[in-house]
């Protein structure tokens, strides 16, 4: 089976956690697969995948019969490149530009459909391109069965063909008692990882550490984008400017350090398809505390301290029940169990099974659509 992937996200590090997605299942397929690229590559993958660059945009007015001709050709060409595959499976619910391939969409969450106002880009237009996606394909993976519940409230014809395939984890290695000891000399910290806006919820966070139930001494350290202006004046204005610490985007490594040492990983968000960091962090034997929903008990399991992050008291309590000695303990054994249940060779098993499903479509006559 020959397998085309649209390369949409590795076209920008905005979407880490979708990059880590995609990148981790191709690692780990055993079929012929290349990257439909529609721009160059932001950062880099790795030297030996096959990478398809995008047909040039024609324009009819500037060029004389010659070269028309050439375009021409050049665009059978690519044509017939595309349609030789047997599978196209949109990371980003991008359609796949030569009708008539079997198609496999990954869905990872509805926030543009359930949080419209706390999206950090054009929800319509982002949910219209999801939704022409998920009518268009032939089969739909969605990254848990939280975020396919969801789904079918809105395609709730289309059950037949959609697969609840959980991430991995184990691109960090659980950490053992040793690996996970106090730097001496550190002052104790609660982690936050990722974007800070809208649905993720992290003003909330900021005025739970303002609260009189946050833990005395425990500052916070936030790993993710550069601090806009505005954020930097709203730390001023809540005077928390030296109770945040800014550590920046964050190599895995770095990555795996920070939620080591951190006394606990705080996870505010009001809406997620699935939680990666939940995992990242008990791999790395750091207490969660999340905001308490569905997707996260189904992530988390119960090796984590679940609050109502829409309250600042709430939160800081949470952070505060984390550093009692016992509720340490328990939950850090907890969390290195659970972590175990998610594997990316597990996560690239199943999603080839669809593949292979959507494959047999093109060879059969009578092609399942929706």
């Amino acid at each position: 089976m020959r397998l085309l992937v649209d390369g949409v996200v590795f076209e920008s590090t905005h979407q880490k956690g979708i990059r880590r997605y995609v990148q981790e299942v191709l690692a780990r397929t055993e079929e012929e697969f290349s990257l439909l690229m529609h721009k160059p590559v932001a950062g880099s993958v790795p030297t030996d995948w096959d990478l398809i660059p995008p047909l040039e945009p024609f324009s009819a007015s500037r060029l004389g019969f010659l070269r028309r001709w050439t375009y021409r050709e050049k665009a059978k060409v690519w044509k017939s490149r595309i349609l030789s595959y047997d599978v196209f499976h949109s990371t980003f619910y991008r359609m796949c530009p030569v009708p008539g391939i079997p198609t496999v969409v990954t869905v990872y969450d509805m926030v543009t459909e359930a949080m419209p106002y706390q999206y950090w880009g054009d929800a319509g237009m982002d949910s219209l391109m999801k939704m022409n996606a998920i009518a268009a394909a032939d089969a739909v993976i969605t990254i848990s069965e939280t975020t396919k519940r969801d789904l079918l409230k809105l395609f709730p014809n289309i059950k037949a063909k959609v697969h609840a395939i959980p991430l991995g984890a184990d691109h960090f290695d659980v950490a053992t008692t040793a690996d996970n000891v106090e730097r001496p000399g550190g002052a104790p910290y609660a982690l936050f990882v990722g974007d800070r806006v809208g649905y993720k919820n992290f003003q909330t966070l900021l005025e739970a550490l303002r609260d009189g139930a946050w833990p005395g001494g425990v500052r916070l350290k936030v790993a993710g984008p550069k601090f806009s202006e505005a954020e930097h004046a709203c730390l001023r204005f809540m005077e928390l400017e030296k109770q945040v610490e800014f550590c920046g985007l964050v190599s895995n490594e770095e990555l795996a350090a920070l939620y080591a040492d951190a006394v606990a990983f705080v996870f505010p968000s009001l809406f997620e398809g699935f939680g990666l960091p939940i995992l990242e962090a008990q791999a790395r034997r750091a207490v969660v505390v999340a905001n308490d929903m569905a997707v996260f008990h189904e992530v988390g399991g119960n090796a984590f301290i679940p609050c109502d992050c829409r309250n600042p008291a709430a939160m800081a309590r949470g952070v505060a029940e984390a550093m009692a000695p016992a509720m340490r303990e328990r939950l850090i054994s907890r969390g290195a169990q659970n972590v175990k249940r998610f594997t990316w060779t597990e996560t690239a098993r199943r999603t080839q099974e669809v593949w292979r499903e959507c494959s047999e479509m093109r060879a059969s006559p009578g092609r399942h659509t929706s």
